[in-house]
């Protein structure tokens, strides 16, 4: 009979045993990683300069495009004054130097990018007191830009 009962060598055992480490060493990382917070960047990175402008004895808010990223498009991106969203329904691109106004007309704030649309159709100043303006990217639904503003 056999005097030597061990099942394998050890040159297998140790080989073995190197294996089961890697793979639960692997496991274990995975599973620390996937506890990780992922991190939500904003799909747009712009800045704007915000003036309030008078029409016809009326405050406009007049926004202008000071950076924007390639291919943004108009309708990807919403204006948000205190709790009332706006969206300038265009695919055209979003460029430097574009400028957009936030007025109101008897209906309600409104959303335009000429000057001359803002003339004719004014009907009072856009808010008093405090506001807050917020312009957010609608796919990701990140606040690309916030500005408080104390208007008369």
């Amino acid at each position: 009979m056999l005097r030597d009962r061990r099942a394998v060598s050890p040159a297998v055992g140790v080989v073995l045993m190197v294996a089961i480490t890697i793979v639960l060493a692997a496991t274990i990382y995975l599973w620390i990683s996937s506890m990780k917070p992922q991190e939500t960047t904003p799909s747009a990175t712009m800045s704007f300069k915000v003036d309030v402008v008078e029409v016809g004895n009326y405050d406009v808010l007049k926004i202008t495009v000071i950076t924007s990223p390639h291919n943004l498009k108009w309708s990807q991106i919403e204006f948000i004054i205190d709790s009332q969203k706006l969206i300038y329904n265009n695919n055209e691109e979003v460029e430097a130097g574009d400028t957009v106004y936030i007025y109101k007309d008897s209906e309600g704030l409104k959303l335009a990018t000429s000057l001359t649309e803002v003339q004719q159709n004014v009907a009072s100043d856009f808010a008093t007191g405090t506001v807050t303006l917020k312009v957010v990217d609608a796919k990701s639904n990140v606040v690309i830009f916030e500005k408080e503003m104390i208007l008369s």
